[in-house]
């Protein structure tokens, strides 16, 4: 059967056709984003100008926009203005913003000279309202004077008040005085309070020898506070040489005190001969504890073996540790080998070099419990040499 054949520039033309179509579905595509973007700036310079921002542009806003705009600009100006801050323009302001503004600068003025600020201009206060700030600052001054303070003006009090503040001068003294203040003036108290005062510096003068200040004077103490002060320095020798303390004075130390600090410095010195402590002197150590000092270091000795610390010290192991460690190191490697990086409980990671034998650690050895009871963490060591 014959098919019908189709023109070579019927074909050519529907191509061109369609070419044409798909850059006019293009272009129309790329003109209504490009469209609804520069609707998107023109929505964003509007709020700007309307929010009073510096990155408003005037010059893109529409006739009823600007004067939108411009409104907004005064009414924002008008708040600063009743606000008194300094991007207040008044010569924007209309007649009546302008007397209301007016306004609010004197009340605000009011307030401040009320309050004793230095923003105050009492110029521009009414007679009466000059009247009333000055009984305020008066009220201030006497408050002032009667608490003590630099800023007080006693050439501005009254008689009354000037007597009410001489007494409370007189009691912040007494009260300096009895707590042994610097600013005490002994001048100014009575005989009575005088007496009062020394009794309270005697007082505190005994607290601090007994307490072993440096600011005790003992040439103010009675015979009986000088004994009960002797006897708990003795107490305080005696507890920091039991503890051990650089304050301790052995000389001034009883018999009976001395040896029990002695028993003290061998629990002491045991105690840092087990824990391996530098601090450790063997030559005051019996039989029995030089044994349990040994037997101590030989663990502590087989565990830094066991982490393959640099410390370790393979000749102090006994057969009975060579044995368990090989034990440690062949039967509980891990059958499958671990990819690169992963790391076990105690941190050590795969691919570490050891620093007692200098190989990567390959073997992975996991958590276990010895036989008396001590948990070994899982980790990682290197394989056993002739691997």
């Amino acid at each position: 059967m014959n098919r019908a054949r189709v023109p070579r520039n019927t074909v050519r033309i529907a191509q061109s056709a369609s070419l044409w179509l798909i850059a006019w579905v293009l272009a129309a595509f790329g003109l209504g984003v490009e469209t609804h973007a520069q609707e998107a700036d023109l929505r964003g310079n509007e709020t700007a100008c309307l929010s009073g921002w510096a990155t408003c542009r005037k010059e893109l806003l529409t006739p009823a926009q600007l004067s939108v705009v411009q409104q907004a600009d005064l009414r924002r100006n008008e708040t600063a203005c009743l606000s008194g801050w300094a991007t207040c323009r008044k010569e924007l302001l209309t007649p009546t913003q302008l007397s209301v503004v007016q306004q609010a600068n004197l009340r605000r003025n009011e307030t401040a000279c009320l309050s004793g600020w230095a923003t105050c201009r009492k110029e521009l206060l009414t007679p009466a309202q000059l009247s009333v700030v000055q009984q305020a600052d008066l009220r201030r001054n006497e408050t002032a004077c009667l608490s003590g303070w630099a800023t007080c003006r006693t050439e501005a009090l009254t008689s009354e008040q000037f007597s009410a503040v001489r007494q409370a001068d007189l009691r912040r003294n007494e009260t300096a005085c009895l707590s042994g203040w610097v600013s005490c003036r002994d001048d100014l108290l009575t005989s009575a309070q005088r007496t009062a005062a020394r009794q309270a510096d005697l007082k505190r003068n005994e607290r601090a020898c007994f307490s072993g200040w440096v600011s005790c004077r003992e040439d103010l103490l009675s015979p009986s506070q000088l004994a009960s002060v002797a006897q708990s320095d003795s107490r305080r020798n005696e507890f920091a040489c039991l503890s051990g303390w650089v304050s301790c004075r052995k000389d001034v130390l009883s018999t009976t005190q001395l040896a029990a600090v002695v028993r003290s410095d061998l629990r002491r010195n045991e105690t840092a001969c087990l824990e391996g402590w530098a601090s450790c002197d063997l030559t005051p150590l019996t039989v029995t504890q030089a044994a349990a000092v040994e037997a101590s270091r030989l663990r502590r000795n087989y565990f830094t073996c066991l982490y393959e610390l640099s410390s370790c010290d393979e000749k102090s192991l006994s057969p009975q540790q060579v044995a368990e460690l090989t034990q440690v190191f062949n039967a509980t490697a891990s059958a499958e080998q671990p990819t690169s990086g992963a790391c076990a409980e105690n941190g050590s990671c795969y691919g570490d070099l050891s620093t007692l034998t200098g190989r990567p650690k390959t073997v992975s050895v996991s958590g276990y419990y010895r036989k008396d009871g001590t948990y070994v963490r899982g980790h990682y060591r290197s394989p056993p040499r002739g691997r």
